[in-house]
């Protein structure tokens, strides 16, 4: 791992398709239990598009920005220790 950078689609607000941007962030440093993975191939599921509009936030409380998304697979990168 070279760069120190990703792309990751970011949500600032909630909102509708719209709020979804693409940016470069810090590529995170696995920590304690954690492993990072490169993903290959991600989709979106009905989960998203509820927690992003905001009709899920009492049952899923987010700290703006939050990168959605849970259903993915690819290959680990590196892993945290332990």
């Amino acid at each position: 791992m070279s760069d120190p950078m990703m792309k990751a689609v970011l949500v600032h607000e909630y909102g509708g398709p719209n709020v979804l941007e693409i940016e470069n962030v810090n590529r995170p440093n696995p920590q304690a239990g954690e492993v990072l993975v490169r993903i290959i191939c991600a989709a979106v599921i009905p989960l998203d598009w509820r927690i992003r509009k905001g009709l899920m936030k009492n049952i899923f409380s987010n700290t703006f920005p939050y990168i959605p998304g849970i259903a993915a697979s690819g290959i680990v990168e590196s892993v945290g220790a332990g």
